[in-house]
Parts: structure tokens; C-alpha cells; sequence
């Protein structure tokens, strides 16, 4: 699934959390489909709404690890190799889809 999609495991939290659990057959036009569908859609908007500051925590978290390495180190370049700076470069860069 594409980057507009909640994960099927997300998909199968929010399954659970109705009452009865999962879909049965003909739940396509009831109530509980639309229930989830709401919940659904929902917590997308509420990742999309944050994803702005999110991206941008991860820059700035890049920008002062970066001038941490130059402070204590001499080279900003030392942080490319710390765990937290290799996880956000990577967050990054599947948000934007490769550039960053």
C-alpha cells in the first residue's frame, strides 16, 4: 500500500476495537463498516495534520546531532553515523520519496 494508507496491522487494531471484532459478510453498507471507516479516517488525518512538525523534528534532530559532532568532535560529519541520525535521514528521505 502507498504512503496514503494506514498499515494492515493499524487496520486490525482498529478492527478489534468494534464491537464484534473483524467484518463478517454482509457488513459492507452496515453500521460497523461505517464506524471503521470513520475511525479509519480519522487517525489518518491526524497523521497527516502532524506529519508538517514531524518532518521537521527529524531535520532539526539531523541539525543538532550534526552540531553536537562539531562542538565535541571537530567534524559535524561524525553524526552521519550515530543510530538516531541514520533513522531520520531514512524517515526522510521515504517522506519525500528519495530526496532530502
Amino acid at each position: 500500500m502507498g504512503s496514503d494508507f494506514i498499515s494492515n496491522d493499524d487496520a486490525f487494531d482498529l478492527a478489534q476495537t468494534l464491537k464484534g471484532g473483524t467484518f463478517q459478510y454482509g457488513d459492507g453498507q452496515g453500521d460497523v463498516t461505517h464506524k471503521f471507516a470513520n475511525l479509519v479516517i480519522e487517525r489518518h488525518e491526524r497523521i497527516r495534520a502532524a506529519a508538517p512538525d514531524l518532518f521537521e523534528a527529524l531535520k532539526k534532530i539531523i541539525e543538532m546531532n550534526r552540531q553536537h559532532a562539531q562542538d565535541e568532535f571537530g567534524d559535524a560529519e561524525k553524526a552521519e553515523d550515530w543510530a538516531c541520525v541514520v533513522v531520520a535521514r531514512a524517515a526522510l528521505l521515504k517522506a519525500t520519496g528519495g530526496g532530502e
